[in-house]
């Protein structure tokens, strides 16, 4: 019988947190666009909306996967935003072919934080249930 906190469900945790993440951000970046062709905004508004954006994502996925496991819920969340994060480099990387900047030491660091406030609030949900 499989254990709650074996590597192998820490992974599956992390993987569906990495789903709903994503799929929260496509819903999010698509409310965003829309509202965006509506009202004008300066660069700045959208980039700090764009951030607030994943972090939004990143809580969410941090929260999801956690939701089912028992324990160690900022460790899976915090590791699942840096795996989000690190996804996202990769694929900016190979899109924009831009260098590694601080803007991503950014990124990495809300995405690290997020998951890991996600990760705990999951297992405390966890817990009263």
């Amino acid at each position: 019988m499989e254990q709650k906190n074996d590597p192998p469900s820490r992974l599956r945790a992390m993987l569906r947190g990495i789903v709903y993440a994503s799929g929260s951000m496509v819903g999010l970046s698509t409310g965003l666009a829309l509202l965006f062709s509506w009202i004008p905004v300066t660069d700045f508004v959208f980039t700090l909306s764009v951030y607030g954006a994943h972090a939004l994502a990143v809580l969410i996925g941090g929260y999801c996967a956690t939701c089912r496991g028992g324990s160690r819920g900022w460790i899976t969340g915090g590791m699942m935003g840096l795996v989000y994060s690190a996804i996202l480099l990769i694929i900016g990387m190979f899109v924009n072919n831009a260098l590694f900047t601080t803007a991503h030491i950014w990124l990495i660091g809300i995405a690290w934080g997020c998951g890991t406030i996600g990760g705990m609030v999951g297992v405390q949900r966890t817990r009263r249930s």
